[in-house]
């Protein structure tokens, strides 16, 4: 049905407007300029306007980018709209969950939804936050 893309954060050239962290790093000098958003995270949600934890989670996301403000890019992917992203990502459930590195490696799932407490005290143990 809809496809939501949220980039938050900054990179230091404003004129740019990658499509991905990779090409953050790209377009940089990492021996002197370090990526603003060092996570990616994708949420997928499915059935927006029926299924209630798909719209529960985007304010959990908003409250996680304002404590957190450039340590990840957000994106929400509505997998009705995108069914190629269910295989992809081993997707069963919605809202679901992926936090990617800069070099595009999962280093966190998750299935289900989780208040704001509950994702922080996840991604703390998974040293993804401080």
């Amino acid at each position: 049905m809809f496809l939501l893309f949220f980039t938050f954060g900054c990179n230091e050239n404003k004129n740019v407007q990658p499509d991905s962290i990779n090409e953050i790093i790209d377009s940089m000098n990492s021996e002197t300029i370090k990526p603003y958003n060092t996570y990616r995270l994708l949420c997928f949600v499915n059935d927006y306007n029926s299924n209630q934890y798909s719209k529960a989670i985007i304010p959990v996301l908003d409250t996680l980018q304002l404590n957190y403000f450039g340590k990840f890019t957000i994106e929400i992917i509505d997998t009705d709209s995108n069914p190629e992203f269910i295989d992809s990502f081993n997707i069963k459930f919605a809202p679901h969950i992926v936090i990617m590195n800069s070099n595009d490696s999962i280093v966190f799932s998750r299935t289900g939804y989780d208040p704001y407490f509950k994702l922080i005290k996840a991604l703390k143990r998974e040293n993804l936050i401080d």
